[in-house]
């Protein structure tokens, strides 16, 4: 069994890596063909056509669908296998960029050229431990393993419960695969009556001291955005005027590394927020002071909810500000120049921006540029700037002023911590593998784990609809399905390294042997609970 399942593991590893399915293009249904070839090829599904297929994603603009395969045994009670079918790009690779999604190419051409690859990579190159290329360890090898297990399970008589697999695009862009899967699921849980006891995504996973990680839940993630209002002047006169430049520098410098947005969860700390975007408005060089600023900052976060965070930001920009203007005040002094600053600084959260914009019709504004997102021309980044600019063209006061809100996409923040089933089941692992287990509380990689389950749903549609222009018609959350469900979930994956870089690699021996054995333990566990 075990060489037979590794083997077939490698090579819907190989055939689901060939397929680009770069994110957010319209090369991500690429993947299509070979998961329709590999649904075709199983007798169970030639037999029961009804238990796999395609679910297209509403109104997405590249008509991405989401594959799904049910495994229908005996019972209601079922467990859910997420993986995510797009990679990112591969400009990274250079000159090995046409054997990016060619792994067995690529480690020839990785051999060949030993000698200008950094010396720790080199090292595992020659080893022949790993496979290389886009989307190995991100993660279609976590998919193969899923797809591996489910053939076994076809093959047995009386299968005890249900497998679910849910191939999802979109993770690394604004993960409407996942998003839209939950309507999926509702439809399969009234058709099937399935009982979705337990969840497991199929990340890759970095060992910590040598040992292998599970991860008890997902960390959760705010995008948010600033944009500073400043006051034209000619750049001879900069004390007539007010750049947003400076005061964009203090926010952004003061943010990373703050505690007061750093949290832990035992010993594992957040990551620093980390600035993701950057640019004033001016698109020509001239004479004259900027006027407009605008950064995105992403917040990762463990325990927190969307309005406190809110809270905390506007408390810390409000401080900002307010330094920001002292220092200024301090400097005129030390010049011994004779300049007060004739007005208050203010900071406003997006919808009290909002009211204070007349003559603007932003509904059409919004219109328009949600529909150039869904077109494909720019991103929620690029609309929700065109459109902060916009507005301020109708904002009732000339006075500098901080905007602050939202951007897609947001994950809410899952843990399975304190469930019952999951406890148990890593009880079970830990006995059952033969190597420790490093239990992590936050998969901290951002992951589609986060859409099983939300804690304060209201408070958080009542947060997107005052922080997030873009939230309710191309971008939504169903938040309802999170909070019914409250599905309890954790991250087992293959071992593997450097994710999104060109030295993208997976470890041969826990993809093909040891974590398929764990995942496969961990399902009929909860099977047979």
């Amino acid at each position: 069994m075990k060489e037979s399942r590794a083997n077939r593991i490698l090579s819907l590893t190989l055939d689901y890596v060939a397929q680009p399915g770069i994110s957010a293009t319209p090369s991500e249904r690429s993947v299509e063909s070979f998961q329709k070839a590999f649904a075709e090829e199983i007798p169970y599904f030639k037999e029961h056509p009804e238990y796999w297929g395609f679910y297209p994603i509403e109104n997405d603009p590249l008509e991405r669908q989401i594959f799904w395969l049910l495994r229908k045994g005996e019972g209601d009670r079922t467990v859910v296998l997420i993986h995510h079918s797009d990679v990112v790009e591969i400009s990274d690779y250079g000159i090995f960029e046409e054997c990016a999604f060619s792994p067995l190419e690529l480690e020839k051409q990785f051999l060949k050229e030993v000698d200008m690859l950094e010396p720790s990579f080199a090292e595992d190159v020659k080893s022949g431990g790993f496979l290389f290329g886009r989307g190995t360890a991100d993660m279609k090898g976590g998919g193969a393993i899923h797809l591996a297990l489910l053939e076994e399970y076809c093959q047995e008589q009386n299968f005890q419960g249900n497998v679910l697999i849910l191939a999802v695009p979109d993770e690394e862009n604004l993960s409407s695969g996942m998003r839209g899967a939950l309507h999926l699921m509702e439809e399969l849980h009234d058709k099937y009556a399935l009982d979705y006891a337990f969840l497991i995504n199929s990340e890759s996973y970095s060992p910590l001291n040598g040992k292998r990680k599970i991860s008890l839940g997902s960390v959760g993630k705010l995008l948010f955005f600033v944009y500073i209002k400043g006051k034209m002047s000619h750049i001879g006169m900069e004390q007539d005027g007010f750049s947003p430049m400076g005061l964009l520098g203090k926010i952004m410098s003061d943010s990373e590394q703050r505690p007061l947005f750093l949290e832990r969860a035992g010993d594992e700390i957040s990551p620093s927020p980390v600035w993701v975007y950057a640019r004033d408005n001016k698109n020509l060089y001239d004479a004259s002071m900027v006027t407009g600023a605008f950064a995105c900052m992403s917040l990762l976060f463990f325990h927190k909810e969307p309005k406190e965070l809110s809270e905390i930001m506007e408390t810390f920009l409000k401080d900002a500000f307010d330094e920001y203007l002292s220092s200024l005040k301090a400097s005129y002094r030390e010049a011994g120049i004779d300049r007060e600053i004739p007005w208050e600084p203010e900071v406003l959260r997006f919808s009290e921006f909002s009211n204070e914009v007349a003559d603007i019709d932003i509904d059409n504004e919004k219109e328009k540029l949600e529909g150039m997102v869904l077109n494909g021309e720019i991103n929620y980044v690029e609309a929700t700037r065109r459109l902060t600019e916009q507005m301020m063209k109708g904002r009732q006061k000339e006075t500098p002023v901080v905007i602050y809100g939202l951007i897609p996409p947001y994950y809410p923040v899952a843990s399975s911590a304190k469930e019952k089933i999951a406890i148990e089941l890593l009880e079970e692992l830990n006995d059952f593998c033969a190597e420790p287990i490093h239990i992590e509380q936050f998969y901290t990689g951002i992951s589609d784990l986060s859409y099983t389950r939300s804690m304060k749903a209201d408070e958080a549609v009542h947060v997107m609809n005052a922080l997030m222009p873009f939230y309710g018609k191309g971008y939504t959350i169903s938040f309802d399905i999170l909070e019914k469900w409250q599905l309890p979930g954790v991250n087992i994956g293959p071992m593997g390294f450097d994710l999104h870089k060109k030295e993208e690699r997976v470890h041969k021996e826990d993809l093909l042997v040891k974590t398929p054995e764990i995942i496969d333990r961990a399902i009929r566990f909860v099977l047979c609970k």
